[in-house]
């Protein structure tokens, strides 16, 4: 029988380490269950995650600054 592991590591561990994932490569962080696929040239922070994980907040405020 054939068993096929991905790399993973904890969130923490991840980002300490911050790996050049090879292209194709798949890596899973067990701190979020967040999968991210390497493309062979950029770094895991700056990999977006392809399922689970934490997203990139993108916040956007629309209110009125007040007693400034």
């Amino acid at each position: 029988m054939t068993q096929i592991k991905l790399r993973r590591d904890t969130a923490a561990a991840w980002y300490s380490e911050n790996p050049v994932l090879a292209q194709g490569e798949p890596a899973i962080d067990t701190s979020t269950n967040g999968l991210k696929i390497g493309n062979g040239d950029t770094a895991w922070r700056n990999l977006p995650f392809v399922a689970g994980g934490y997203p990139t907040p993108n916040i956007e405020y629309t209110g009125v600054f007040g007693g400034l």
